[in-house]
């Protein structure tokens, strides 16, 4: 399957589609040498390995270029990320494996597996995933992908810019203390 072979889509052989019509015989053909990859998440290959966490961008792998789905992996003790809020960007997680911690503006919960979290965009998605149980945790999160982004992270009181995709080579991705902020004006000449 990963040698870029066609394969006819069902009821399309001799070049007739489906109600018996003729068509260009390349229109009706998947190739799977146009995807990037076929990643597995239930046999992930891990591109990132942290204290207490793997993570792999299985929606990237696969040629997403809207959207995006990362496989995280969580020791006990561990997190995905710190509490944050996207500005431009809505999340969606879901349980595969363990028993995560969602924390959120309304306190904290224990998930199971299967269980699926929405997060839009704003104050009212603000979360963050971490892992109190005694066992590894296992969660797709797929997002759009939407920017520039603008992220906070509400307890360390910083503001995270994001100018496009991160395997963008002149992409941004930068952090500032929100009590650093200056008026728009600051700096400016008059002229």
């Amino acid at each position: 399957m990963g040698d870029g072979v066609g394969h006819r889509l069902p009821g399309t052989a001799a070049g007739l589609n489906g109600e018996g019509q003729k068509f260009a015989p390349d229109a009706a053909v998947w190739r799977v040498g146009d995807h990037q990859g076929m990643p597995n998440i239930l046999e992930p290959e891990w591109e990132a390995e942290l204290p207490g966490l793997r993570g792999q961008r299985v929606g990237a792998a696969a040629g997403a270029e809207k959207l995006g789905a990362t496989l995280y992996e969580v020791d006990p003790g561990g997190r995905v990320s710190p509490l944050h809020i996207h500005h431009a960007n809505e999340e969606l997680l879901i349980v595969l494996a363990g028993r995560p911690t969602l924390r959120t503006g309304e306190g904290e919960r224990e998930l199971v597996p299967g269980e699926l979290v929405a997060f839009p965009a704003g104050r009212r998605g603000a979360h963050q995933v971490l892992n109190r149980s005694d066992e590894r945790a296992r969660v797709l999160i797929a997002s759009t992908m939407i920017y520039p982004e603008v992220a906070e992270h509400p307890d360390s009181g910083k503001i995270v810019a994001i100018s496009g995709r991160p395997d963008e080579t002149a992409a941004m991705f930068l952090a500032f203390r929100k009590d650093d902020a200056v008026p728009v004006t600051h700096g400016e000449t008059h002229s």
